[in-house]
């Protein structure tokens, strides 16, 4: 097949990417349109389970929202006198007209001494009036009365004796304790055990604020449910309203809000629902505690958040009854359609095709890949044949630039710009190593002249010393010419010792001790130094206020000291060259700032007003100066210093006219 390839490194890249592109492009078109499809379906499908539980929240408001509204315009009758309370009748054919027309369970009122009168729909919608007072059947005993079509008392139906002597139910005291409007907890009649409801009650006053009773209407939760069961019949899934603690209020599917016989009904928890859907809730929005109630078992989320997804349904929990005074859960199983489930059945099928596209798309690449690579390694392999010639045998690195036939003309031809460039670098490298050789031996030749100057130092000091001593005490007696030569002599010894102590001082850079040094107080050291030398010279020294604050280098005091020392004494040097510079200065400061790097740096610019560096000077370069009695070691040393700390010597203009030295350390 290589033989088939095209010979270009573009066309055979261009022929892979169109074979993949061939095999990947309808898998991953088909993907994304099953994807698109059913994210397509999923996302309508959630838009309408929203509109449903919206639909239902809203409707739910409306309904139990009611008894407020009934309340207060029973409380309104009262205080204009309207209903009388002490007018059962009266008050009974006025609650049955309020029942005829809402959605409530049953509307009452009870008195403080135990008299109760109230009006009650029945599961089946009858109307009932029921009563327990001291007319006409007594006290303890609940006369249920059926309602004329008039809205009046009617026939009576049943007693049921052995009432309690006062108000004991959830409906009368929770809302005696509370004081204001309010709703009861969920309680069972006292009448009929198995009915359960919920009340929203308000105590009733005289003008006095004395309590005469409680007015309020009540949800029987069975009817409850029934509606639920009635608003929900269109949807696939479960619909339960339940209290915080999991304790079922109502549910689309009424037989689940009770447990337990006929005759001994209570109320379920939703964790002891048998119902497929309503575990699934309980496991989803739950948990039960160390004491064995049920608590939420996540936040509930805002309503516009996203259901939870399992089993074929979509999952959701949202508060409500916050508007109308309660705090229940709505929780919601809504059943996908055929058409989502069907593009769920697909996608795994769309999957698996894509997926071995792709296998093969990645075979197909591999293949060109290693086509690709295989001159490429081959290149890699000669060349780390050749490392070690690089260092074992520089100038004669031996380099096969010719590849397989049938590698790509682009590889060629960089093969052969390796080659090219292994001898330009054999070329180079023998130049460096004439260059290192004749630097070698100028560097051998320096050293011995340092080992000699060390051998002549002690003779050429006393010589020194006794021709000073001779221009001291000869006084007039010497002529002329014999006071020249001395002077000379002097002179000449001196720049000998100078010499000999620079190359004393570039052996001690050899070896360099780091520790964190003030630089400003090493430069205030070497000031302390040169002041001899400065006043004989008749330099004015300018001392930037930096000197006098810290700061801090990892560096040795000594080598800097040093430094500082011959680039005073190289200014000086160049100030008293012919002709003298008139009003010589040197200028010292310190600036803290950032190197290129990014880095912070310390720099240390020396300034004078010479005649400044000639042009192409470089600091690193030994014995070569431009001075007519320069030894050129001097910058030498600073260079040597620099390259011990890691920083940098650059030479530059002086803002005076003369020259600047920049020695640049990094900050400590």
């Amino acid at each position: 097949m290589k033989a088939l390839l095209p010979r270009r490194l573009g066309a055979r890249l261009m022929a892979g990417t169109t074979l993949q592109v061939l095999l990947i492009s309808p898998a991953v078109g088909a993907l994304a349109y099953w994807s698109g499809r059913r994210s397509g379906l999923e996302r309508a499908e959630l838009e309408r389970q929203q509109e449903r539980i919206t639909l239902l929240s809203s409707q739910l408001s409306s309904r139990l929202g009611a008894p407020r509204l009934i309340n207060a315009m029973n409380m309104a009758r009262i205080r204009q006198g309207l209903m009388r309370l002490d007018d059962f009748n009266g008050m009974a054919s006025h609650f049955v007209a309020q029942l005829r027309n809402s959605p409530v369970s049953y509307i009452n009122y009870g008195t403080v001494t135990g008299d109760f009168i109230g009006v009650e729909r029945r599961d089946d919608g009858r109307l009932t009036i029921n009563e327990d007072s001291h007319h006409p059947l007594g006290r303890g005993n609940m006369g249920i009365y059926a309602v004329t079509t008039t809205g009046q008392r009617g026939q009576l139906l049943e007693v049921i004796p052995g009432m309690a002597t006062f108000h004991g139910e959830p409906w009368y005291t929770d809302t005696v304790k509370a004081n204001r409007p309010t709703w009861s907890s969920v309680y069972a009649w006292e009448e009929r055990p198995e009915v359960f409801s919920i009340a929203f009650n308000e105590p009733v006053r005289d003008a006095q604020g004395r309590l005469l009773g409680v007015i309020g209407n009540d949800f029987v939760l069975t009817q409850l449910s029934t509606w639920l069961e009635q608003v929900w019949r269109d949807q696939q899934g479960l619909a339960l309203v339940v209290e915080r603690n999991g304790m079922v209020v109502a549910a689309s599917r009424p037989g689940l809000t009770r447990i337990g016989k006929p005759a001994r009904w209570t109320r379920a928890r939703v964790d002891q629902l048998s119902d497929p859907l309503a575990r699934l809730l309980s496991r989803t929005y739950f948990r039960r505690s160390p004491n064995g109630t049920l608590e939420l078992a996540q936040p509930m989320g805002p309503p516009d958040h996203r259901p939870l997804e399992s089993d074929g349904f979509l999952l959701d929990a949202q508060h409500w009854g916050q508007p109308v005074g309660l705090n229940w859960l709505l929780l919601t199983a809504t059943g996908t359609n055929d058409a989502v489930r069907t593009s769920r059945q697909l996608s795994p099928v769309t999957l698996l095709v894509s997926l071995l596209a792709i296998a093969l798309t990645v075979l197909i690449s591999s293949s060109f890949t290693r086509w690709l690579l295989e001159p490429l390694l081959e290149l890699r392999r000669r060349a780390l044949q050749t490392t070690p010639e690089v260092e074992s045998n520089p100038g004669r690195i031996q380099f096969n630039p010719q590849l397989a036939a049938g590698s790509a003309i682009e590889i060629e031809q960089l093969a052969q710009a390796f080659g090219e460039l292994v001898q330009q670098l054999n070329a180079q490298n023998a130049a460096l190593l004439r260059q290192e050789e004749r630097l070698e031996a100028k560097l051998r030749s320096s050293l011995h002249a340092a080992a000699v100057a060390h051998e002549i130092n002690l003779p050429l000091s006393t010589l020194l010393l006794n021709a000073r001593l001779l221009l001291e005490r000869s006084g007039d007696q010497l002529g002329d010419t014999e006071r020249q030569r001395l002077e000379a002599l002097d002179h000449d010894a001196q720049q000998v010792v100078g010499t000999i102590e620079k190359m004393r001082t570039l052996l001690r850079n050899v070896q360099t001790d780091r520790q964190p040094t003030d630089l400003a107080e090493v430069v205030r050291s070497a000031l302390v130094q040169m002041r001899t030398p400065l006043r004989q010279a008749a330099v004015d020294l300018v001392r930037d206020p930096s000197l006098e604050q810290p700061l801090l280098v990892q560096g040795d005091p000594a080598q800097i000291q040093i430094s500082v020392v011959n680039l005073l004494r190289n200014a000086i040097e160049a100030l008293n060259q012919p002709p003298a510079t008139e009003a010589p200065r040197i200028g010292l400061r310190l600036e803290r700032c950032i190197g290129g790097d990014g880095e912070a740096v310390i720099d240390l610019i020396v300034d004078d007003n010479g005649p400044g560096f000639p042009e192409g000077l470089e600091a690193s370069t030994p014995l070569e100066t431009r001075k007519p009695q320069g030894s050129a070691l001097g910058l030498f040393v600073v260079e040597t210093t620099m390259a011990n700390h890691s920083g940098e010597v650059a030479l530059e203009r002086s803002p005076w006219g003369g020259a600047r030295v920049r020695l640049r350390f990094p900050a400590s």
